[in-house]
């Protein structure tokens, strides 16, 4: 929710929740079969594997400002400063290894690398917090969690002349006086500290599982086993800070014609966090370009996203008065007959002057 109190100013209040999980190095038959259970002939081998899941909810003040209102120039500055209400928060890395034959599942670590594993957790018996993000490899048991951070960022306009005008019965909101908008902004600044915390290094040989559950996690049912010979386990209680996935974003809005509906628009994902730092999110680097034509009441856009793991995706977007749908990956429609990363908004003009 955003009021503009002023010609130049503006308050906003904003609450959301978010779940993200990141898993690095972590073989597809590995996550197959933690989640769903292992197959005859399952094998997996990895190294450097890192899982970190992170649940939490934030609320927070945003305040913006325009430093410069000129003819041809126009530059706005706002920042968002952010509480932060962890829920759940886990780590898992190292290196495990596995084979799953006759409906038993054989692991191992590597000599010298263990798998360790940090949850936030509640103390036994107390099942107020029994709430579990992922039944995977992070065993998660909710916990909570508290800190600061936000977002801040600049957005510079050019508007020359054959652009920066308002159309006859409509409101300069409505219209973009822009030919050119470039903006920056960091993002997800901030970490969010845990109390109560068991950190479980774990050194497996040959540790046979027979007819493992995927309903119990795999460090849970890995943890269950630790009276046996080939379970190694070393725990420390303490304290953890989770940082959120910050990054960097840069952004470039451009009309092709003048007094015309055509755009492109040229987004970059730098993530600040790396898979190395502990205890850490990571956001992908990511290049999107998006051609689109524009009206009020209607957008038609077409997102093109090159990612150098994933290669190049593209979506989708349909916008209708104050309803908006669309996909990020409608490539996975026609190459695997699925729909995936579908998204649906509405925006209500609340406390807006509207015109015809």
């Amino acid at each position: 929710m955003t009021w503009n109190f002023h010609e130049k100013y503006a308050v906003g209040l904003l609450s959301r929740s978010r779940n993200i999980f990141d898993y690095t190095n972590t073989s597809s038959a590995l996550l197959q079969g933690v989640r769903e259970g292992f197959s005859e002939g399952d094998q997996f081998n990895n190294t450097n594997l890192n899982n970190t899941a992170h649940s939490w909810a934030e609320v927070g003040l945003n305040l913006s400002a325009v430093l410069i209102d000129a003819n041809y120039h126009f530059v706005k500055f706002g920042g968002t400063f952010k509480y932060y209400f962890g829920n759940v928060a886990s780590e898992v890395r190292g290196s495990l290894s596995g084979d799953y034959r006759a409906n038993v599942l054989t692991l191992n670590t590597i000599a010298n690398d263990s798998l360790v594993s940090l949850n936030t957790y509640s103390p036994p018996g107390d099942n107020t917090n029994a709430t579990s993000i992922l039944n995977s490899i992070g065993d998660n048991i909710s916990g909570k969690g508290k800190g600061i951070g936000g977002d801040i960022g600049i957005v510079y306009e050019w508007r020359p002349r054959e652009t920066n005008r308002v159309d006859v019965r409509s409101n300069s909101s409505a219209v973009n006086k822009y030919k050119l908008k470039i903006s920056a902004s960091v993002l997800d600044i901030g970490t969010i500290k845990y109390e109560n915390i068991t950190k479980n290094s774990i050194a497996l040989n040959d540790l046979r599982i027979g007819n493992y559950n995927q309903n119990s996690g795999l460090i849970g049912t890995i943890l269950s086993e630790r009276d046996n010979g080939a379970v190694g386990v070393e725990s420390e209680f303490g304290e953890a800070t989770f940082a959120l996935p910050r990054s960097l974003h840069l952004n470039l809005d451009y009309i092709v014609l003048n007094n015309k509906n055509y755009y492109i628009n040229v987004n970059y994902i730098k993530g600040l966090t790396t898979t190395s730092d502990l205890y850490a999110n990571t956001q992908i680097d990511l290049i999107t370009v998006t051609p689109r034509y524009e009206t009020r009441y209607l957008s038609v856009y077409l997102p093109v996203n090159f990612e150098a793991e994933n290669g190049i995706s593209v979506g989708l977007g349909f916008r209708y008065r104050w309803v908006t749908i669309g996909t990020a990956a409608l490539s996975s429609m026609l190459t695997e007959g699925k729909m995936r990363h579908l998204y649906f908004g509405v925006s209500i003009p609340l406390m807006k002057e509207l015109y015809r």
